[in-house]
């Protein structure tokens, strides 16, 4: 998990719009699309990790974890930095597991909404 959340900050202040993540046989790829380059990031988890990475990212995109044949797609929003970002999920099935690419997208309504949605967690949630 804090793999996946780094990534995304990492992701977000290099104003990347996608990030892929990539299993193979023997490694595991983490890749940035900025400015319209795919760029390989530094750091790359094992890909004995593969596996529950990929499940965690379906579960914060409400997906269906059991299934691992068929594509899917799915949404989720993040507050990074004091601004709403809205994620977009889409699985892809691989020889060696599930390709996971997320495209980032700030929402229309950028920070403001971020200062709401947390004013709205904090009133029901703490």
């Amino acid at each position: 998990m804090q793999f996946i959340n780094q990534t995304l900050h990492i992701a977000i202040h290099s104003r990347a719009s996608d990030v892929h993540f990539e299993p193979y046989q023997q490694h595991f790829r983490v890749c940035l699309r900025i400015d319209g380059r795919f760029l390989q990031a530094s750091a790359s988890p094992s890909p004995e990790l593969s596996t529950r990475m990929s499940t965690r990212r379906k579960i914060i995109g409400q997906l269906d974890i059991a299934e691992r044949r068929l594509p899917q797609d799915g949404q989720f929003s993040l507050l990074l930095d004091n601004a709403c970002y809205s994620m977009r999920i889409a699985t892809l099935p691989t020889l060696h597991g599930e390709k996971v690419v997320l495209r980032i997208l700030l929402h229309p309504s950028g920070r403001g909404l971020a200062r709401q949605l947390w004013h709205a967690i904090r009133r029901h949630w703490l």
